[in-house]
């Protein structure tokens, strides 16, 4: 029986509610995370993204740009051992996951709107109806 690898996919606060990422940068960014899990960076080509995902390549340029930018990853592009012609593009998680959870685009709770009591639903309480 073949064992195969399960890995999990984080996606810290401080990526979920930023409105500057799109929500499918968001999931790519989930699975750098499962990815990363190995070897802690993450290899995989636009190519198996692109594939995975069903979109272009250059939409996962985007994406990948976006969270670089944001400072939630890393690209660095690495020459393989034995061929330095050939480069290979290594994704990191970036900071610590306690800060990016801090680092949100949620605006502060006193500029949400309150609701007003009397828009609450309140039970009416059980009476004993005479016989």
């Amino acid at each position: 029986m073949e064992i195969k690898k399960s890995y999990y996919a984080v996606i810290p606060a401080s990526v979920r509610y930023d409105n500057q990422i799109i929500p499918h940068a968001k999931l790519l960014y989930g699975e750098i995370t499962a990815l990363c899990n190995e070897k802690g960076y993450c290899w995989a080509t636009n190519d198996y993204f692109s594939q995975l995902y069903s979109v272009s390549k250059r939409t996962i340029s985007t994406w990948i740009k976006a969270l670089c930018n944001a400072g939630y990853i890393s690209s660095k592009f690495v020459p393989t051992p034995g061929n330095p012609q050939i480069k290979i593009r290594c994704l990191k998680i970036e900071g610590d996951l306690q800060n990016l959870m801090m680092k949100t685009s949620i605006p502060p709770s006193q500029k949400f709107n309150q609701p007003n009591e009397e828009n609450f639903y309140t039970p009416m309480k059980k009476t004993s109806i005479p016989p």
